[in-house]
C-alpha cells in the first residue's frame, strides 16, 4: 500500500489546519455577476470567527500544493526502494505511541494558538515526509528535489492554463481567480523550498550532490 490509514488521517489533519490558517487570507471570490453585498450576507461563520465557505476555499487552494510537494518526495523515494512515510506535524499515529516530532508539533500547536489569538499572519507548512533507507547521495538529491520540482511543474501548468488561448476562454471568473492564487502559490512555494538553508529542500540537495562528489 501506498499510504496507511495514519497518512490519510493525518492528509486531513493537514488540510484542516491550513485551512484554519489561511481562512482569512484567501477568502472565496464574488462570483461574476453575483451581488457584493448578497455575496457577503450568505457568508456563515462557525467557531472562533471562521467563515466556512472562506475556509473550504483556502483550504482547496494550498493544500493540494503542499500535498502534491510532499508526495513528490514520497513517490521518487519509494521508485528508488526507500521507506517514505507522509506525517503532519501533529501526528494521529502518535495516539497509538509511534514516535512524533516534538518540535514540529509544539510549533503546530503555537502558530495555531498565535492564529487564534489574532497573531499576525504566520506561514507554516504542517507536514513532511520522513524517508529511510541506504540509498545513494545522488538518490538522496533527487527525492530532496523531487518536491520543489512538483511545484514547479504545478506553477508551469498553472501559468500555461491562464496564457493559453485554447483553454483560457473555457474557464470560469472563478476557476481563473484560483489558478492565478495557484501559480503564485507554487511559484512562492519552489523558490522558498530551494533556499539553500539548513533545514529546507535546497540545502538536502546541495548538501548530498556535494557528498556524492567526494
Amino acid at each position: 500500500m501506498f499510504f496507511n490509514i495514519f497518512e490519510l488521517l493525518d492528509i486531513v489533519l493537514m488540510t484542516l489546519v491550513i485551512g484554519y490558517l489561511f481562512h482569512d487570507v484567501f477568502r472565496k471570490p464574488v462570483h461574476e455577476g453575483e451581488d457584493v453585498l448578497d455575496h457577503y450576507r450568505k457568508k456563515k461563520h462557525g467557531p472562533l470567527g471562521i467563515e466556512w465557505h472562506d475556509f473550504w476555499w483556502a483550504a482547496a487552494l494550498i493544500a493540494p500544493s503542499i500535498l502534491l510537494h510532499e508526495l513528490g518526495h514520497k513517490f521518487v523515494a519509494l521508485g528508488f526502494g526507500l521507506s517514505a512515510t507522509f506525517h503532519a506535524a501533529c501526528s494521529t499515529a502518535s495516539f497509538v505511541g509511534w514516535p512524533v516530532d516534538p518540535f514540529m508539533c509544539g510549533l503546530t500547536v503555537l502558530v495555531v494558538f498565535l492564529k487564534v489569538i489574532g497573531f499576525p499572519f504566520l506561514f507554516f507548512i504542517p507536514a513532511a515526509v520522513a524517508v529511510g533507507g541506504g540509498g545513494t547521495e545522488l538518490q538522496y538529491a533527487l527525492v530532496s528535489f523531487a518536491g520543489p520540482a512538483m511545484n514547479l511543474l504545478l506553477w508551469l501548468g498553472a501559468a500555461y492554463l491562464l496564457k493559453s488561448k485554447k483553454y483560457a476562454r473555457r474557464l470560469s471568473h472563478k476557476h481563473r481567480i484560483y489558478l492565478f492564487f495557484f501559480k503564485k502559490i507554487n511559484m512562492i512555494l519552489f523558490f522558498f523550498n530551494m533556499i539553500p538553508i539548513r533545514g529546507f529542500d535546497g540545502y538536502s540537495v546541495i548538501t548530498h550532490l556535494l557528498n556524492g562528489l567526494h
